[in-house]
């Protein structure tokens, strides 16, 4: 899930990775992310309970977007699925440049 006109490349930056979802909607992308229907990049305001609560979990919690309090988030897992591995990689090398 991504806002509209948001680009995302594999971790290895060579392949496109086309998001299920493009929203600009936090609501809605919060509730997709509650449903299991992915990762979403939201605000925390607007999702601090639940992740409070266990429903949601950071998938990078020590990554902080500058100037934003946004959080990657998923659906409390067992275990992370191989997308949402390869995004993560991908952001962690991105926004460490």
């Amino acid at each position: 899930m991504a806002p509209r006109g948001t680009r995302a490349f594999s971790a290895d930056g060579l392949r496109p990775i086309q998001p299920s979802v493009s929203c600009a909607d936090f609501q809605v992308l919060s509730a997709l992310a509650l449903a299991s229907a992915g990762v979403a990049l939201l605000p925390t305001f607007l999702v601090g309970a639940e992740v409070a609560a266990g429903l949601l979990v950071r998938v990078m919690p020590a990554v902080a977007l500058g100037g934003a309090p946004l959080m990657l988030l998923t659906r409390a897992p067992t275990h992370l699925a191989p997308r949402v591995r390869e995004l993560r990689a991908h952001l962690r090398a991105t926004l460490r440049e």
